[in-house]
Order: structure tokens, then C-alpha cells, then sequence
């Protein structure tokens, strides 16, 4: 049975991640106290399974780092005359930032 949880993931706000475990005939449990094959991540955290067969256990941990998604405006829509300039300078800390150009 694979009892694996992988490496370590960073990722974005609004990612799905569900952790799972392949097993038969097992008692399976959760950091969380749950005792499915898997349990659904929406945090940073460390999460950990335990699974456990006639006198054996085993356990797998990961860290999970859930990432906020950038927050920005640019303004309101502007009109200006040829020649004229808009300067868009939002604070985007620092994050990477690519424009359409």
C-alpha cells in the first residue's frame, strides 16, 4: 500500500489540493481526526496520516503552504488625449508583475 504524502507544496490561494493514501484493510488516520483515504487541504499547515495494519504503523507527514493571490487595482477606466500620459504604478509589493506588453 502507498502511504506516501509527497513533498512538501507551496500553492496558490483557491487550489484544491486533497491529500489521499492508497490502502486496504486499514485503519487510516487523519491529522484532523478524520478516517477516510483522503482529506481536502485549504490551509498552511503541517498535515499527517497514520495508517495502521494487524501490529504495524506507519505514518507520513507534509507541509502545505497556502500562498494569498495578489491583491491590485489599476483605477478607473481613464480617457485622456493623444499625447497625454496615464502613469499605472499600483503598490504590488513584492510580487512579479507582467504586463500586456
Amino acid at each position: 500500500d502507498n502511504i506516501k504524502l509527497g513533498n512538501d507544496r507551496s500553492v496558490c490561494e483557491g487550489t484544491e489540493i486533497v491529500l489521499k493514501v492508497a490502502v486496504q484493510s486499514a485503519a487510516v488516520t487523519w491529522s484532523d481526526g478524520s478516517t477516510g483515504d483522503s482529506i481536502e487541504v485549504n490551509a498552511t499547515g503541517d498535515y499527517w496520516v497514520e495508517v495502521s495494519r494487524d501490529l504495524c504503523t506507519v505514518r507520513d507527514s507534509i507541509n502545505i503552504v497556502v500562498n494569498p493571490i495578489p491583491k491590485f487595482s489599476l483605477g478607473t477606466d481613464s480617457i485622456f488625449c493623444e499625447g497625454n500620459a496615464l502613469n499605472l504604478a499600483p503598490n504590488f509589493g513584492s510580487s512579479q508583475v507582467l504586463w500586456q506588453d
